[in-house]
C-alpha cells in the first residue's frame, strides 16, 4: 500500500460487498489498505452507514435487550453499535449493572438491589448458615483420648 496514492477498485463490487455486510477488515485486505480508508471510500460513494450513532439508539429496545439474557455482543449487534460503546450508552441512559456469569459454574452473580426482598432474605439466610457451620468446624478441637 502506497501512501497518498488513490485506490483503484471496482465501485460496483465495493458497493456489493458493503451492502452484503462484509467486515471492514476483510474489505481492507481485499484492497490492501487500512480499514479507515474503506470507511472513507464508503462515505465518498454515498453508501449507507453501518453503525448507528450513539444519539440514535432505540431506547425502548435498549431497555428490553438490557434486561434479557443476551450477551453484550448480541445486544450491540441488535442495536447496530460497537460492543465497546455499549458501556457509554449504559451510563448515558443510567442502566442498572447486569449480572455477571461465573465461568466455572454458569451461575449468575445477582445484584441484591435488583432481586425481590424475599429472595434476598432467603439467600442471606443460606450464606449465614454456611458461615456459621464453617465457624463451628473451626472452633471444634478434638480431645485426645
Amino acid at each position: 500500500m502506497a501512501w497518498g496514492v488513490a485506490l483503484e477498485f471496482d465501485e460496483a463490487e465495493f458497493a456489493r460487498r458493503w451492502d452484503r455486510g462484509d467486515e471492514v477488515v476483510s474489505m481492507a485486505d481485499w484492497l490492501n489498505c487500512s480499514p479507515g480508508v474503506i470507511e472513507d471510500e464508503a462515505k465518498k460513494l454515498g453508501l449507507k452507514a453501518r453503525k448507528a450513532a450513539l444519539n440514535e439508539i432505540d431506547v425502548p429496545k435498549l431497555f428490553r435487550l438490557w434486561q434479557s439474557d443476551m450477551t453484550r455482543r448480541e445486544i450491540a449487534v441488535q442495536l447496530g453499535v460497537r460492543e465497546g460503546n455499549l458501556s457509554r450508552i449504559a451510563v448515558r441512559h443510567k442502566l442498572p449493572p447486569r449480572g455477571q456469569r461465573e465461568q466455572k459454574t454458569g451461575v449468575a452473580k445477582v445484584d441484591p438491589f435488583l432481586m425481590p426482598a424475599d429472595e434476598y432474605e432467603r439467600r442471606k439466610a443460606e450464606v449465614r448458615a454456611m458461615s456459621m457451620a464453617r465457624k463451628r468446624l473451626e472452633r471444634y478441637e478434638p480431645k485426645e483420648i
